[in-house]
C-alpha cells in the first residue's frame, strides 16, 4: 500500500504541476495578446494624430502664405510711401492699412502631448516637429510685440519671421519621413 500512495500522491503533484504551468502559460499569453491590443491602438491613435498635425500644419501653412502676400503688398506700400516722403514714415502712414495678424493654430500639438503620445515617438520624428511648434510659438510672441507698437522696424522684422517660419513649414511638410505613420 504504500508504493501505491506513493504512486498516487506523486500523479497528484504531477497534475498540480501541469495546472500551475497551464495557469502560467495561460496569464502570459493574456499579457502578450493585450500588449499587442494596446500597440494597435497606440499605432492607430499616432495615425489620427499625424493626420491631424498635418492637416493643421497645412491650415497654418495656407494662413501663412495668405498673410505673406497681404505684408508684401504693404511692403510695397511702405516703399511707395518712403519714395514719397523722402524716407519718413511715421505710423500714421500705416493706420489706414489693416495689418493682418495670422492666427496660427496648436491644437494638435498640444493633444499629441496631453494624450501622451508624443512618448511613443521616434526622436528623428519629434524634432522636426518641436522646432517647428517652437519657431510658430516664438512667432506668436514676437507678433504680440509688433501688434502692440507701431515701430516700422519691428514690423518689418516680424514679416521677415512671418516669411521664415512659411519656409521652415514648407520644407516640414515636403520631408516624407516626418508623416510615415500616415502611410
Amino acid at each position: 500500500m504504500p508504493k501505491r500512495a506513493k504512486k498516487g500522491s506523486s500523479l497528484a503533484m504531477l497534475d498540480f504541476a501541469v495546472r500551475a504551468l497551464l495557469i502560467v502559460l495561460s496569464v502570459l499569453l493574456a499579457l502578450f495578446l493585450n500588449n499587442i491590443r494596446e500597440q494597435q491602438q497606440v499605432t492607430a491613435d499616432l495615425k489620427i494624430a499625424y493626420q491631424s498635425l498635418r492637416a493643421e500644419v497645412e491650415r497654418n501653412r495656407d494662413t501663412l502664405a495668405v498673410s505673406v502676400e497681404s505684408h508684401g503688398q504693404i511692403m510695397s506700400l511702405v516703399d511707395s510711401l518712403l519714395k514719397e516722403n523722402k524716407g519718413e514714415l511715421t505710423a500714421a502712414d500705416l493706420r489706414l492699412h489693416e495689418i493682418n495678424f495670422p492666427e496660427l493654430q496648436n491644437a494638435a500639438w498640444t493633444t499629441l502631448h496631453a494624450a501622451g503620445l508624443s512618448q511613443h515617438l521616434k526622436f528623428n520624428d519629434l524634432n522636426p516637429l518641436t522646432k517647428l511648434y517652437q519657431s510658430q510659438e516664438a512667432f506668436l510672441t514676437s507678433q504680440a510685440i509688433s501688434h502692440d507698437r507701431s515701430d516700422l522696424k519691428d514690423l518689418l522684422r516680424f514679416f521677415k519671421q512671418e516669411k521664415r517660419l512659411l519656409s521652415e513649414i514648407n520644407t516640414m511638410l515636403g520631408a516624407g519621413k516626418n508623416w510615415r505613420y500616415l502611410e
